[in-house]
C-alpha cells in the first residue's frame, strides 16, 4: 500500500510565489511613485524665478502682478510666495 501524501478535504499549503494580489500590491505603489516623481514642466518657470529674485531684493511678498500688461498693479493672491525665493536662490546659486 502506498502512503497518501494528501488527505482529501484538507487545505494544501500556500505557495510562496507571486500571486496576482501580491503583484498588484507592488504595481500600484510603484505607479503612484512614478506619477509623483515625473518631471513637471512649468511654463512659468522664469516668471517664478524673477518673482523670487524681486522678493529677495525687496524683502517683501509680491502683492500685485509686476509683469502683466493689462492687470499691472492689481492685487492678487500669491499662493507660491515661499517657493519662488527658494527657486530664485537655487537658480542664482547653482543655475548660472
Amino acid at each position: 500500500m502506498v502512503a497518501q501524501t494528501s488527505i482529501e478535504g484538507a487545505e494544501q499549503p500556500r505557495k510562496n510565489g507571486l500571486t496576482f494580489t501580491r503583484a498588484l500590491g507592488f504595481i500600484f505603489p510603484l505607479l503612484a511613485l512614478l506619477l509623483c516623481v515625473r518631471a513637471q514642466n512649468d511654463p512659468d518657470l522664469w516668471w517664478h524665478i524673477r518673482s523670487g529674485q524681486i522678493m529677495i531684493q525687496t524683502g517683501d511678498v509680491i502683492r500685485a502682478d509686476p509683469f502683466s500688461y493689462t492687470m499691472f498693479g492689481v492685487f492678487r493672491t500669491h499662493h507660491e510666495w515661499l517657493s519662488e525665493p527658494v527657486m530664485a536662490w537655487l537658480y542664482d546659486t547653482f543655475g548660472q
